[in-house]
């Protein structure tokens, strides 16, 4: 995703909780570590790609991630890395 010209990681998960007395709950979040500020800049032992990442500290931007993974992946829950 690119947002105010930047690519922003994230990775969307679902969690599953099931309960034999209320019946079955899930929720869709995502994880934001932050920006890309290389990407596969380098390898790493297994010589897999290695990207360089930096969280995201502006309110306004978090702002308009969190409504863009609302509208775009569905998500319940946005959780930004420090």
């Amino acid at each position: 995703m690119h947002i105010a010209g930047h690519m922003i990681l994230y990775a969307v998960g679902n969690a599953m909780v099931d309960s034999s007395c209320c019946g079955v709950w899930g929720c869709r979040f995502a994880l934001v570590p932050g920006v890309v500020v290389q990407f596969k800049c380098k390898t790493d032992s297994a010589q897999n790609p290695v990207s360089i990442v930096e969280p995201i500290h502006d309110q306004a931007i978090r702002k308009e991630i969190v409504q863009h993974l609302e509208k775009t992946e569905w998500v319940t829950q946005v959780r930004f890395w420090e």
